[in-house]
């Protein structure tokens, strides 16, 4: 009696233990082989699209391969084995029976399906050999595995000096909207906005952010949901890794506040000037570029007050840093620019009558600029240019005279 009573306690822990750790963990999409594999084919990586599979690749004697497909769940501790039924559906859409069910003493079996719809249970078996818990049955689906083949990438060379549309055209077989298509490059990875495949799957129309188009080799990849790939290089750069852009440029001078040339020099505005302009590009990636140019600038000043006439001569040289940004196909550039520099004011002159005049006075003191040019290339070459701007600056000349003033300009340039 108490024997009795000990057993009917322990299959009721055992019936409880099972129900709470039976967890099956089988996929819905395990994959099948095509057949006549070569071995070449089985390049590329694919971890990035599916890094678990559910299946695995092995060769026969013959050396053709085929695909085994794998069923796991979570391991019962009193389990003697398990009992796995399989069935497949018929073109009636009923499900038969496929042979005898399959045992296994683990809590995962490995079998070759060709493509089909199946479902299957799993019955364990517990330690007095009777079967304590029966599962539902579970559905999947095999799909047939295809090689993708790329036979041509158009463009796969693109330099990013000219516009571009982020469009590619790929030609091949095996192409599906199951497909996964994407250009990397080592661990990086660049998605499509958009795929459009035609009817036989021979052709694809990929189009990617223009703004993620940046230098480096890639790799066009297409990847069939069974993981295998096929691959075609990409390469994306500037045709010059370096740009010079030289420009000259008419620039008066505006004086917004001073200390002096209100009450002394009669005049804040210097209608004749120049400015020589060179930019050096070091930096280029698709939608900006970095640089550093140099501007040197001259001004003629004449004032006059009621007793002298004041001449004098401006110059101006700064070391700036500059952003370029890409606009209207990269023919319409925005340039902002920052940096000190150093300004001259030199041979102030004072005409009184009678001829007299004064001393020549030169002076001298760091600044600051800081502006933006708008630059717009009259060809697609990217060669001759216009630039049409405005900088601010300031400067100190001695301890007393605060200069600030603004500067537009107009002018024309050659890119190198």
């Amino acid at each position: 009696m108490g024997n009795s009573r000990l057993l009917k306690i322990f299959f009721f822990s055992l019936f409880s233990l099972v129900f709470a750790a039976f967890v099956f963990a089988q996929e819905d999409s395990p994959m099948q082989e095509t057949s006549g594999l070569e071995e070449n084919t089985l390049s590329g990586d694919s971890s990035s699209v599916e890094p678990e599979k559910n299946y695995s690749l092995h060769k026969d004697e013959e050396g053709d391969y085929y695909f085994t497909q794998k069923f796991s769940w979570s391991a019962i501790e009193y389990a003697r084995k398990y009992i796995l039924t399989f069935e497949k559906q018929d073109e009636d859409g009923v499900f038969q029976p496929l042979s005898e069910p399959y045992e296994t003493n683990e809590n995962f079996i490995e079998l070759s399906f060709s493509p089909g719809v199946y479902r299957y249970l799993v019955q364990v078996v517990n330690l007095l050999g009777k079967v304590q818990v029966l599962s539902e049955f579970r559905e999947f689906v095999i799909r047939q595995a295809y090689q993708p083949e790329l036979h041509s990438v158009s463009p796969d060379v693109i330099y990013l000096e000219y516009p571009q549309t982020g469009v590619f055209s790929l030609k091949g077989v095996n192409f599906f909207t199951e497909s996964s298509i994407f250009l990397q490059s080592g661990s990086r990875k660049l998605l499509p906005e958009e795929i459009a495949l035609d009817e036989k799957g021979t052709g694809a129309t990929v189009t990617f952010p223009v703004r993620s188009l940046n230098p480096g080799e890639y790799q066009m990849q297409v990847v069939d949901p069974s993981g295998l790939s096929a691959s075609w290089p990409v390469n994306i750069s500037f045709l010059k890794p370096f740009e010079y852009l030289l420009s000259l440029s008419y620039k008066p001078m505006f004086i917004l506040y001073d200390n002096t040339f209100n009450d002394y020099l009669g005049n804040t505005f210097m209608p004749l000037g120049v400015e020589l302009n060179g930019t050096f590009v070091f930096y280029k990636r698709v939608i900006f570029y970095l640089g550093l140019s140099t501007r040197f600038s001259y001004a003629y000043f004449s004032g006059k007050e009621n007793t002298y006439d004041v001449t004098a001569n401006i110059f101006q040289g700064f070391l700036n840093v500059d952003t370029i940004f890409m606009l209207f196909k990269k023919r319409l550039l925005i340039d902002l620019y920052l940096g000190p520099g150093v300004s001259f004011l030199h041979n102030l002159q004072l005409s009184y009558d009678h001829d007299l005049v004064s001393d020549d006075f030169t002076s001298w003191s760091v600044g600051v600029n800081a502006g933006f040019s708008v630059i717009y290339f009259f060809t697609d070459n990217r060669h001759l240019f216009m630039q049409l701007g405005c900088e601010g600056f300031f400067t100190f000349y001695g301890s007393d005279v605060l200069l600030t003033g603004v500067a537009p300009k107009l002018g024309v340039g050659w890119q190198f």
